[in-house]
């Protein structure tokens, strides 16, 4: 029996097709539908190919759809675009896309994206009716009244939270908005906004004039942001008037500002104030020839990517894929995928295994071609690596001062590796990622491009005279031996007969 998602999956599917014939019925006709159905039949179907994989390999259908927001309509957007860019470039390689008219990909696209979005609004809307919670109410006196202090997500988020927990047991009675922003005479969803928050003592009283007695104030917003007067005013009318005053990210576990102790142990927030990669033509050039080398790639390499998931699959078992998060650019956090090269972490008994035994024959193989690296095209298409740049390393493995290296985007290949790869130490690799921020550029990003070919095929090979030079910039001596002491040479080095010192395990 196949598991929820996969029925989500099936039905994005047949979302996805009937949108792409709706498309050739609205761009032409009905009567062309059924006198080229060979023409529309062989689009559909490879729409719906290049739908599976993009779909599969991005998890859509993992979201839960009940909960579907603007982010996932957004996500589902853009695998949309790629799904049909992806199949127009391959539908020109196949028959040059004969009888496809011109506007027929923008339509396509449209009425996905609407289907899609749609679908998920209207089963949200479903389950909403059919599950949700309705307090029965014994006693009208036990009903709280609530003024909300907040127009904003926070105050959105207590909205909700009160519908579907606590509906007749509290009852929203309208929403102050702050004083910088006011929104007075407006509705925040279905509650009006009755003032800003200096006038909450008038609006309490004129509510009271009403019939309704306001017990608590929930304040929505950061506290940290708020007047001094405000809080001042709240104090003074939960002590004169009986109002509890009640701070919502207090009730969440959110401690204030003052608080929160700056730890130093990641150091993330110094990476974030570092200056960034180089600007102007060069950043969003590079950012240009990433977006399209990485989309002709993975519509080139969609057979060897579906080829490697079935592998996976058969020989390693799903999921798939493998995520780790590391940081980026400036620090910040960017999950990285790749295909599964290990087996489970425990035996049929329960006994933990080896990371050796773990590693599977095919897996090796993937690992040593760097073919289980593939999905990385997807961090690169949307913007969190590049092709070229310091590989992305997990926290404990960042070198002391990482400064230089997060500068700059991570890449899928570097300076460090194309010059010694897993036969120099992380030290050397942190001197040579340095020496590439320092002097990066269009040619130099293509000679490391032109240089990972024979990696990859033939195995690394040690540059001594690069590991001098990276270390010499940074002030520090080689811990590689010949870059040490030896001439200026550009040797392989047997990986059997270096130092052990120079071997690390971990994959860079």
């Amino acid at each position: 029996m196949f598991r929820r998602t996969y029925l989500h999956l099936l039905a994005d599917l047949a979302l996805i097709g009937l949108a792409t014939v709706a498309a050739f019925a609205f761009r032409d006709n009905v009567e062309w539908l059924s006198s080229r159905w060979m023409a529309w039949g062989t689009y559909t179907a490879l729409t719906l190919v290049v739908a599976l994989i993009v779909f599969t390999l991005a998890g859509s259908h993992r979201s839960v759809y009940r909960f579907a927001n603007i982010n996932d309509y957004l996500f589902l957007s853009s695998l949309t675009v790629v799904v049909v860019l992806a199949t127009l470039l391959l539908g020109f390689l196949i028959n040059r896309l004969e009888d496809v008219a011109r506007t027929l990909p923008i339509l396509q696209a449209i009425l996905t994206i609407m289907a899609l979005i749609v679908a998920r609004v209207g089963y949200r809307l479903f389950h909403a009716r059919q599950t949700s919670v309705r307090a029965k109410i014994d006693d009208a006196d036990h009903v709280e009244n609530v003024l909300v202090i907040g127009v904003d997500a926070v105050a959105d988020l207590f909205i909700r939270s009160v519908e579907y927990l606590a509906h007749g047991r509290i009852r929203i009675n309208g929403v102050l908005s702050p004083d910088h922003q006011d929104l007075r005479g407006r509705r925040f969803g279905t509650h009006p906004v009755l003032g800003v928050v200096s006038e909450v003592e008038a609006v309490v009283a004129k509510l009271r004039v009403h019939g309704v007695d306001i017990d608590r104030i929930v304040v929505a917003v950061d506290e940290m942001t708020m007047l001094e007067t405000d809080k001042l005013l709240l104090a003074a009318i939960e002590a004169n008037v009986g109002v509890k005053i009640d701070y919502f990210a207090e009730r969440l576990g959110i401690p204030k500002h003052s608080q929160i102790k700056r730890t130093s142990a990641t150091a993330e927030e110094d990476m974030l104030q570092q200056p960034t990669a180089p600007q102007g033509f060069y950043r969003y050039g590079k950012r240009l020839f990433d977006l399209s080398l990485a989309t002709l790639l993975l519509v080139v390499l969609w057979p060897m990517i579906v080829l490697v998931s079935l592998i996976v699959w058969i020989d390693v078992d799903r999921p798939l894929l493998f995520w780790q998060q590391r940081p980026g650019q400036g620090g910040r956090p960017i999950r990285i995928f790749k295909f599964r090269t290990m087996r489970g972490a425990h035996d049929d008994d329960g006994n933990r295994l080896a990371d050796l035994h773990r590693l599977s024959a095919t897996g090796a193989i993937l690992r040593s071609r760097r073919l289980d690296e593939l999905p990385q095209l997807f961090n690169i298409l949307v913007g969190d690596m590049s092709f070229v740049g310091p590989r992305p390393l997990l926290p404990i493995d960042q070198p002391s001062d990482r400064r230089d290296r997060l500068r700059g985007k991570p890449g899928l290949t570097g300076w460090a590796q194309v010059m010694g790869g897993r036969d120099i130490s992380p030290a050397d690799k942190a001197s040579l990622d340095a020496w590439y921020i320092q002097n990066m550029s269009f040619l130099l990003d293509i000679e490391i491009m032109v240089r990972t070919i024979p990696m990859v095929l033939f195995g690394e090979s040690v540059n001594a005279e690069a590991i001098r030079q990276a270390c010499a910039m940074t002030g520090r001596t080689p811990d590689y031996q010949e870059a040490r002491e030896g001439p200026s040479v550009a040797s392989p080095v047997d990986r059997n007969e270096a130092p052990a010192a120079q071997r690390i395990n971990a994959r860079s």
